[in-house]
């Protein structure tokens, strides 16, 4: 469960449509205020959009100081309020199971009812939410058009007007076939597809002020009279009931499956926080953007997540000899110098250390599925970035449904990671660091008569570039040999 690919268009600096693809690790190229970091600003809006309905947010209530919208006016491109946010996303939803949306009672009442209906699992490969945000003068910012769209094709779609106190809802799967491939055998009654389809009218949601459902709500229909014709009032509402539930596992279950993933990113900016002398970690990790969450969350750690980044740090790793562990009443991380047999702590450290060791636990820890880290190459040596890469590759190993999204300008990361490409293919699976060019993008960013551009630079089987670098990356080192 990932997200596998953005689109986005009059956000910020991006006026059409662009598409970013993403894979569990993705290289962000580019010069600086190219747009790289337009892209992490978007998960968080969606973040801010689906988890606390905020559509005009001044800050990142995830990120605190770290991340400043300074409101809907500040993202939407050019400023300009009579322009429409679009915002989707593209979700691996091949090992979920779906929520039911159904109660304890629900599910009595539809077996009563309706025995000959078995509502199977939902088989689903990948699900798409497209997002439409707009501003009025009167209602202020608001979600115009919610749209699922499953295995590539528009299931459907929620809209309001600011005028209206109704909210709309469009089924778009085209007939019966539709449903059947996604349910299987599922007992699809033609009334109930004939009570949505029939005239391609929409029909009114009760419960709703929005476009954009709660995740943990079921749909409700408003009106009983399109549904299907039955004897017993009791069958006509188990039939909208069971309407209710199809239409809600997949237009508002991958709502619910975005909003888990958002709430699960962490961000580790730029520049990393040092903890002063005499830090006292806090058991609940909250400034990631700092780094300071990093030394939070490995002083309350398990033993086995200590270690592995004890192991970052050793032979296997940087080859540093440093070796970290806590002390005293209120866990004080400190650091054992191993060569002098001294202990410091982390401000007695050099810069590169404390830099690098919030990327390190971000990494090592792997409930931790969606981390985003800019510039983790800052104020280390070229060796220590190939390891960087090593890390990476470490840990969708282990855990192939984490998400890494790195905006970098090392190009020895970039190498270190075409290097375990090639050496998958060379040597196979089997080989400890290896990784398939599937399991890799690199996008590299740029502007162009003042426009960015997202250009994913595909990777060959072989560890290479199927196209040349555009124009301004990666010259200098060739214009000084």
């Amino acid at each position: 469960m990932r997200i596998k690919n953005i689109k986005l268009a009059s956000f910020k600096g991006i006026d059409a449509e662009v598409s970013i693809p993403l894979a569990p690790i993705t290289l962000l190229f580019g010069a600086n205020s190219s747009g790289k970091s337009t892209i992490l600003q978007a998960l968080m809006y969606l973040y801010e959009v689906v988890r606390k309905n905020n559509l005009d947010p001044v800050t990142s209530t995830k990120q605190e100081n770290g991340c400043a919208f300074n409101g809907f006016k500040s993202l939407v491109h050019g400023k300009d309020l009579k322009r429409v946010i679009v915002i989707e996303v593209e979700i691996d939803v091949s090992s979920v199971v779906f929520d039911s949306y159904l109660s304890a009672s629900d599910e009595f009442m539809i077996a009563e009812r309706l025995p000959d209906i078995m509502l199977n699992e939902a088989s689903v490969q990948t699900a798409s939410l497209r997002f439409e945000i707009a501003h009025d003068e009167n209602e202020g910012v608001y979600i115009k058009r919610y749209t699922s769209i499953i295995d590539g094709e528009p299931f459907s779609s929620i809209s309001k007007k600011p005028s209206s106190p109704k909210v709309k809802f469009f089924p778009l799967f085209k007939d019966r076939d539709d449903l059947d491939e996604i349910y299987g055998d599922a007992d699809l009654k033609d009334s109930l597809l004939d009570a949505l389809n029939g005239g391609g009218d929409p029909v009114f949601l009760d419960g709703m002020v929005s476009a954009l459902p709660s995740p943990d709500k079921k749909l409700q229909i408003a009106d009983l009279e399109w549904q299907p014709n039955a004897d017993d009032s009791q069958d006509s509402i188990a039939h909208k009931l069971y309407t209710e539930v199809i239409l809600s596992q997949l237009t508002v279950g991958p709502i619910k499956i975005l909003a888990d993933i958002l709430a699960g990113l962490v961000h580790i900016g730029p520049v990393r926080k040092v903890p002063c002398r005499g830090y006292a970690p806090s058991k609940i990790p909250v400034d990631w953007y700092g780094g300071m969450a990093s030394w939070d969350r490995f002083a309350f750690a398990p033993y086995y997540l200590r270690e592995k980044v004890n192991e970052s740090f050793a032979d296997k790793g940087f080859q540093s000899r440093y070796e970290f562990f806590t002390d005293g009443r209120y866990k004080n991380v400190l650091v054992k110098d191993l060569d002098l047999e001294t202990v410091h702590e982390p401000s007695e450290l050099g810069i590169g250390v404390s830099q690098v060791f919030p990327f390190v636990v971000a990494v090592a820890d792997s409930e931790m599925r969606f981390v985003s880290v800019e510039q983790p190459e800052l104020h280390i040596h070229p060796k220590w970035q190939l390891i960087l890469g090593d890390l990476l590759t470490l840990a969708i190993r282990e855990n192939p449904g984490r998400l890494f999204l790195i905006e970098t300008h090392s190009e020895h990361l970039m190498l270190r990671l075409l290097g375990r490409v090639r050496e998958g293919m060379e040597r196979g699976r089997e080989a400890k660091m290896a990784v398939s060019s599937e399991d890799i993008s690199v996008v590299c960013v740029y502007r162009h008569e003042g426009k960015p551009y997202y250009q994913r630079q595909r990777i060959t089987p072989d560890g290479d570039f199927e196209l040349d670098w555009p124009e301004g990356f990666f010259e200098e080192r060739y214009r000084e040999i």
